[in-house]
């Protein structure tokens, strides 16, 4: 019964050092997947972002023009304000002041706030993993205390399934004659201080 409690402890240790070893793993994809946002947040403005706002201002730049363009002919026109050379030139400019407004963002790149935001991700992450790995060690602990318990059961039961040793029963044979001998003494001393009458008593 102590052999089979014992193993069954060392399975016990042995599954919480799987799902200990689980939660490290997982902290540790946790710690990549954080730093791997924190450099994507750092990486802006890359290159590629850079040219497709200065394209987009091009663009619009080129709309304004063609939008002026054709406003100028019809100027003169009363109703100006009424026509749709008006309306596309305004929309033209409207869209060339967003785009102005798009590549300033783009320009500046993450803020403090996002990047802070993105490092402390990181250290949480990397806590997680210490707690866990902490956690580990505690349970390796486990299973050696766990596998050293049933090596003992085992070697208590193999000891006595093959009886006892001729040591064991010489020690038990010296301390059954040192205890008779032991006996022997007291009721020697027991008969040394007993007082006989030389005659019966009434």
């Amino acid at each position: 019964a102590a052999v089979e409690a014992a193993k069954a402890q060392v399975a016990i240790a042995a599954g919480q050092m799987q799902d200990v070893e689980s939660a490290v793993a997982a902290a540790q994809v946790g710690v990549e997947m954080a730093q791997a946002q924190y450099a994507e947040v750092a990486s802006h403005p890359t290159p590629a972002e850079k040219q497709a706002a200065r394209a987009a201002i091009a663009q619009a730049e080129a709309a304004v023009a063609n939008a002026q363009a054709a406003y100028n002919l019809v100027k003169g026109d009363p109703a100006i304000g009424a026509r749709p050379e008006s309306l596309a030139l305004s929309q033209a400019t409207a869209a060339l002041e967003a785009a102005n407004a798009q590549a300033q963002v783009t320009a500046q790149g993450p803020t403090p706030e996002q990047l802070a935001v993105a490092a402390t991700a990181i250290r949480e992450a990397q806590a997680a993993v210490a707690a866990a790995q902490e956690r580990q060690a505690g349970a390796e602990a486990n299973v050696r205390a766990a596998l050293a318990q049933a090596a003992s059961a085992e070697a208590a039961l193999d000891k006595l399934r093959a009886g006892a040793t001729a040591e064991d029963i010489a020690m038990a044979q010296a301390h059954v004659q040192a205890a008779q001998a032991a006996v022997d003494s007291a009721e020697a001393q027991l008969r040394q201080s007993q007082v006989f009458a030389p005659f019966a008593g009434e």
